[in-house]
């Protein structure tokens, strides 16, 4: 660690920048720096090259599969690029990708026969902190569910939930193709895109529980709400990690004897549970991967 005075000259204040560091960097005479300070005072500042203006990518595609162009539309999303151009061999009516879960939760996108095209706008400083307000947000929607069951409101959770997940992604990706963007080292950056998607998934499954499974959807809650903890907290270790899998156990399903009785119902409420268990366990053990890899730093 390094100290530096401050230097005052009239109302100004500042400090010289290490030599080696702008060497590092390329910062010359004039050159930008990116400057920002969080809630805890901390002052922060990365080099930051203006980039020559680039022309969008372009791709033509011959398919009229809705599933395979959504999936090709998303990735062209969350790819660190500043918008895309899509040119299909048949035209392809507006109606065909309205029903497209994925595409509601991306920006705007302007469909125009044979032509799909989208202008990003979106600038993302810290995908740690949408990770946190993607957890917020499953909390919010399980307590509706809970309390007063809104289907429109939980709806809308979900696709800020999904947004939420491609927005991570989307960060993410920019992050590993260039590592001096964020501050989040390429490992965080990496298990914080898991833990988004596992969350995202989970989430899909939670939706369909049976609405008057109250007990259920508090033991949910329960986990949900330490998981929030957790990552809001940045408090990723052995010790939460077993906390958590220990608290996970409560929505563990068990044998399915005496179900088949019960009726549809009964039975499809049951494999949603399933569903609900294994997404759980699948974050418990994303949980124990980080910890493990934070403790080897």
């Amino acid at each position: 660690m390094e100290f530096r005075k401050i230097q005052k000259t009239g109302n100004m204040f500042y400090l010289y920048l290490p030599t080696d560091w702008c060497r590092m960097n390329g910062i010359k005479r004039d050159s930008l720096v990116r400057v920002s300070s969080d809630s805890a005072g901390i002052l922060q500042i990365k080099s930051f090259i203006e980039e020559k203006e680039k022309s969008l990518p372009s791709f033509s595609i011959d398919t009229s599969d809705k599933d395979i162009l959504s999936r090709f539309i998303v990735a062209c999303y969350i790819n660190p690029a500043r918008g895309f151009n899509i040119n299909l061999r048949k035209p392809l009516g507006f109606s065909v990708l309205l029903d497209q879960k994925k595409l509601i939760s991306v920006e705007v996108v302007e469909f125009d026969g044979k032509h799909i095209s989208c202008e990003s706008s979106v600038s993302i400083e810290n995908p740690y902190s949408i990770l946190k307000t993607l957890m917020r947000k499953v909390v919010n929607m399980l307590i509706v569910m809970l309390k007063n069951y809104n289907y429109e409101l939980i709806e809308r959770y979900e696709n800020e939930i999904d947004r939420s997940r491609l927005l991570i992604e989307k960060a993410v990706i920019s992050g590993l193709m260039n590592v001096k963007y964020y501050e989040m080292p390429a490992v965080e950056l990496h298990y914080s895109a898991i833990i988004a998607r596992e969350v995202e998934r989970l989430v899909d499954k939670v939706i369909l529980l049976d609405k008057k499974d109250k007990p259920y959807m508090k033991k949910l809650l329960s986990i949900f709400s330490a998981l929030l903890s957790i990552i809001d907290e940045n408090r990723i270790d052995i010790h939460s990690a077993i906390s958590f899998a220990e608290l996970s156990k409560a929505v563990k399903t068990k044998s399915f004897k005496g179900d088949l009785e019960g009726g549809r119902v009964k039975l499809k409420n049951r494999l949603i549970k399933n569903a609900v268990w294994e997404g759980v366990s699948a974050i418990s053990e994303v949980i124990f991967d980080w910890a493990i890899t934070l403790s080897l730093q």
